[in-house]
């Protein structure tokens, strides 16, 4: 506060009316000071009234700013969950419909027609369930992750094409944390099938043109090129492949300093790695220098005796998009035939000719309009293809040669789990059903001696194991089985020498529950042929062209070529001059079976017929192609079409069971939406879990804000008691300081020579 004192010295008028003017003017700085400070609320007017209070203030200001827009955030948030808790509550409801459906129809005594109806039904469920993955929550796909943008599910080719992202989105919050908010259509509904995965190692062979950073390396860590050393007797060489870019720079400069230092050795590449040869009289070391790891990285670390030669490990050359063709499989290229994918009502043949490298490939089947996916595989050694569409089955097969197999991307192949056929249904041989009650009790065989022993039938499921049993029995020592040149029964030979005839008789607990073994009777002297066995554990039998046939059993498989070899080696199927020949189908995929017999009669066919009410030879694709164009040859059904596992695709199954009235169809699609059920319901959970969490952060956000705004009050907000108190004062002392000028101004010089 400012106040003109009274004059106590003689000064100059000069500096009198100076003073008082600054004073005044300082009196009116201070005025206004209060006045803006009452007029705007702030204490500060600018940042030099208080440096550590105007920091303080900008830091809390950019914290509100930052709250804000969290805030934004979180309710953006809240909404797009709530959204997506609404739509998986109303997918819930309609899977619960839909399973009642399945429930109702599941029954053989349903018409085809009420059937029929039901699927109806089911088609308004699909597509309520459609839109309802295509839910939006302020033009945002709420089911589309990343891609937000487009509507995550595009019905198109008899499927539901998904054009989301598995990937989500995420938003940042002011506390550096990231807010993961966007919901996995993929995961919930099912939108793309991983089940083709490359199962062969397309890992290719080196090149000149390899490039060193396309190489896993021998230590699985790439390949850092550096300087290397070389011995060779007294001769030490330092080259350095720190320029190397390709394999045929290192072979290059190796080469170059092995020949220009006379050292009788050669290196070339082969196949995934090096040949090195030493035609010299001393053996040859190649090692890194202090802290490099290229001859490790490349496999060149090692010693080669002198005229040995040495081959190094793989350098592990990874499948890259600009490999060639002709380099996959370590050289061994792929047959030029191509193969066949078909996607529900699309299909497609890749030719192989006009390709040359791994990316030609990719792009001819992922343009090929099936609305498929192919990639290389994360590890660099195989492809992988993927099913984009909803309720279609994928299948790729073969176009007359082997590339589908070569690539690793039959759908159907040798090693394919029969657990994974029909859609997961797998296959059940009847021997493995619990109602099969198998072959009890003994036999007695009366030898032409009149001498007998007997033989345990009890679980004997092939004329092979009776021909064991027989062979081995205790004091068998004359009577020997073998199986009969044509069909699946046994030839008995007895040396005994007696004058009677061979004889099978059935022991007091002989029970053949079922199974047809025409074992029973007497031979002529000391032969005895069986009739053809069935038994009540066979799925299949067939039969050839001339007549003959067998029978085989599939219990105890677990993939393919357990099949194919079960029948190959069936009783009654080891004749090579008859041998029925089961393979893969040449074109598509199934199981191929091929008769050599020539026709018994004209017209005479192969048939192929289930046993014991077996859905074995069903579910294995045995009994779905009638025929074929080749005479003698039976090509099985393609039974393993991959299909995304989800809502769509498990309603797609119902609706298509129930319009072809297939009990066992509409058993399965009612497996899977049990699964389906389940598996909404939980993601449901997790999305309201989630509500809960950006629920409780809202919380927090609106705290941390009333906290941050109490602090920039107290430091920014003006005291207004204080300041209209100050102000007062300031008022009272500047009319003070007034007064005080006026009287100053009015002396006159007598005043001052008094």
């Amino acid at each position: 506060m400012n106040v003109i004192p009274l004059p106590i010295s003689r000064i100059s008028s000069q500096y009198q009316g100076s003073f008082m003017l600054s004073t005044l003017q300082s009196g009116q700085l201070d005025l206004l000071k209060v006045q803006s400070q009452m007029a705007t609320g702030n204490r500060l007017i600018q940042a030099s009234d208080d440096p550590a209070a105007a920091t303080s203030i900008e830091r809390l200001k950019q914290q509100l700013a930052q709250n804000d827009q969290t805030k934004t955030s979180l309710a953006f948030a809240s909404g797009f969950l709530g959204t997506a808790d609404n739509a998986l509550a109303s997918v819930i409801t309609q899977l619960g419909q839909a399973q009642s459906a399945a429930s109702s129809m599941v029954s053989s005594t349903n018409s085809a027609d009420a059937r029929k109806a039901q699927a109806t039904v089911v088609d308004n469920i699909i597509n309520t369930i459609a839109n309802l993955a295509n839910s939006r929550y302020q033009g945002a796909a709420v089911f589309g992750g990343a891609n937000g943008i487009d509507d995550p599910f595009k019905a198109t080719a008899g499927g539901y094409l998904y054009q989301g992202s598995t990937q989500g989105q995420s938003m940042l919050l002011d506390n550096g944390q990231s807010l993961a908010y966007t919901v996995d259509g993929n995961a919930i509904f099912g939108g793309q099938s991983a089940q083709v995965v490359g199962y062969q190692n397309l890992t290719p062979g080196l090149a000149p043109t390899t490039r060193l950073v396309d190489l896993g390396g021998q230590r699985g860590k790439g390949v850092t090129p550096g300087p290397i050393t070389i011995t060779s007797g007294a001769t030490t060489l330092h080259v350095d492949l720190s320029g190397a870019a390709t394999v045929g720079d290192v072979v290059n400069t190796i080469q170059t300093a092995l020949t220009g230092a006379g050292i009788s050795a050669n290196i070339i590449r082969s196949n995934t790695g090096f040949r090195i040869a030493n035609t010299g009289g001393t053996s040859l070391t190649i090692a890194d220098d202090s802290g490099a790891t290229a001859a490790a990285d490349l496999g060149l670390n090692t010693t080669v005796g002198s005229g040995a030669v040495v081959l190094t490990p793989s350098t592990h050359p990874r499948l890259m998009s600009t490999t060639p063709l002709q380099a996959l499989r370590g050289w061994g290229g792929v047959d030029p035939a191509g193969f066949t994918i078909t996607n529900g009502q699309q299909t497609a043949t890749i030719q192989m000719s006009g390709l040359t490298t791994v990316q030609d490939l990719l792009n001819g089947i992922n343009n090929s309009g099936t609305q498929v996916r192919a990639e290389i595989n994360a590890a660099n050694d195989g492809i992988n293809v993927f099913n984009n569409l909803s309720g279609t089955e994928l299948r790729i097969g073969e176009n007359g040669g082997q590339t589908a197999d070569q690539l690793g991307l039959r759908s159907f192949q040798a090693n394919t789990l029969l657990s994974e056929f029909n859609g997961g249904q797998g296959m059940a041989p009847i021997g493995q059903q619990s109602t099969t009650v198998p072959v009890t009790g003994h036999v007695t065989i009366t030898r032409t001696d009149g001498s007998n022993f007997s033989i345990d039938m009890t679980g004997t499921k092939s004329a092979a194991d009776i021909l064991n049993r027989i062979n081995n029995a205790p004091g068998n020592s004359t009577v020997t089985a073998v199986m009969s040149p044509t069909g699946n029964g046994l030839t008995l030979i007895d040396t005994s020498g007696g004058g009677g005839n061979l004889t099978l008789s059935a022991g007091s607990d002989f029970q053949p529950n079922g199974s047809t073994l025409n074992l029973l009777g007497a031979g002529t002297g000391g032969s005895f042929a069986t009739g053809n066995m069935t038994f009540n554990t066979d799925d299949v039998k067939i039969t050839r062209r001339d007549g003959s046939w067998f029978t085989v059993n599939f219990s105890g498989l677990t993939n393919v070529q357990g099949v194919i070899a079960a029948i190959r080696n069936a009783p009654g199927n080891t004749n090579p001059a008859t041998q029925m020949q089961a393979s893969l189908n040449a074109v598509g995929n199934g199981i191929q079976l091929a008769d050599p017999t020539a026709p018994a009669t004209p017209g005479a066919v192969l048939q192929v017929q289930a046993l014991n009410a077996s859905s074995a030879p069903g579910q294995l694709g045995l009994l779905q192609v009638p025929g074929s164009l080749t005479p003698g040859v039976v090509n099985g059904a393609d039974v393993n079409g991959l299909m995304p596992r989800g809502v769509l695709s498990s309603l797609t199954l119902l609706r298509e069971a129930l319009n072809n009235n297939d009990t066992a169809g509409i058993q399965r699609a009612a497996t899977l939406l049990n699964q389906d059920y389940k598996n909404v319901s939980a993601f449901h959970g997790q999305v309201g879990a989630r509500q809960q969490d950006v629920a409780s952060r809202q919380d927090q956000n609106t705290n941390d804000q009333l906290a941050l705004k109490q602090s920039l009050s107290l430091l920014n907000d003006t005291d207004m008691t204080a300041a209209i108190t100050q102000f007062q004062a300031l008022q009272t002392a500047y009319s003070a300081s007034l007064k005080a000028a006026a009287a100053t101004q009015n002396l006159s010089l007598l005043d001052f020579l008094k």
